[in-house]
């Protein structure tokens, strides 16, 4: 599916050169100001000085795409896949009903916010509505499309009408190659616990991702100090649970 005539590119993130400054993402909505993933958190991320957010999407059994980082819902010592529930037997077995993408789209597009929809599971149908209903609300200046699964990155760039950026572990990719082969603006090294990998970035890693008209997004972090090392090398877009810690944003 192309969506012709269609201007790609979200207002929030740069790619292709480096930033003056990075933008503040959310990580699961500001998951250090209130329930992760939940429309009621974005609010206060924006106050904190965020300008958008990072929330997962995992698909039901009846095609809703729903606010939720595990593919999993557990209530006692019970588990069962999202896969397998309807979004009403979602709310049965945890008590409360998640947010849909259309809640996600509804409160970004009202709080003026930017949105990287984390997919962590979805086939190619939830997807596709995913896409024509952040084009139909004229956000697709608002919203990058992510994954750790390449076929999911895939799908939506090979649409041209969604930004979209492929999450990896592995220090050992070739993050330029893998963008080019996706069709994807953006890469995410998710590099949490190897918090040193930061010295890997500045120079010529990063800047051959530029050159390549890619940006980065940097993995989810806390800290000050690490965050100032990432806005050095020149990441597009600092992911943190609390926004508020932010060096720039700091009275």
């Amino acid at each position: 599916m192309n969506h012709a005539g269609v201007t790609v590119g979200v207002s929030w993130m740069t790619s292709g050169q480096r930033p003056a400054k990075p933008s503040v993402m959310a990580h699961r909505g500001g998951a250090a100001l209130g329930a992760e993933n939940s429309v009621e958190t974005f609010a206060l991320a924006a106050a904190a000085g965020a300008n958008s957010v990072e929330v997962d999407l995992v698909q039901t059994a009846d095609g809703q795409l729903v606010m939720l980082h595990d593919a999993f819902v557990t209530n006692g010592g019970v588990w069962r896949w999202v896969r397998d529930l309807t979004l009403d037997e979602i709310g049965e077995v945890t008590g409360e009903q998640p947010g849909t993408h259309l809640d996600l789209l509804s409160t970004c597009a009202e709080l003026g916010l930017g949105l990287y929809a984390e997919v962590k599971a979805a086939s190619a149908e939830p997807l596709d509505r995913l896409v024509n209903d952040i084009l139909e609300r004229d956000l697709n200046e608002l919203v990058c499309v992510a994954s750790f699964r390449a076929d999911i990155v895939a799908h939506v760039a090979r649409q041209k009408a969604v930004d979209t950026s492929w999450l990896f572990l592995d220090p050992g990719s070739d993050p330029l190659a893998v963008a080019q082969d996706l069709g994807c603006r953006f890469v995410h090294p998710c590099f949490d616990l190897m918090p040193d990998l930061v010295d890997l970035m500045e120079g010529e890693w990063i800047e051959r991702l530029w050159n390549g008209g890619r940006g980065v997004v940097s993995w989810n972090t806390v800290s000050p100090e690490l965050m100032a090392k990432m806005a050095q090398a020149g990441v597009a877009a600092i992911c943190t649970d609390d926004p508020r810690v932010v060096p720039e944003l700091q009275a």
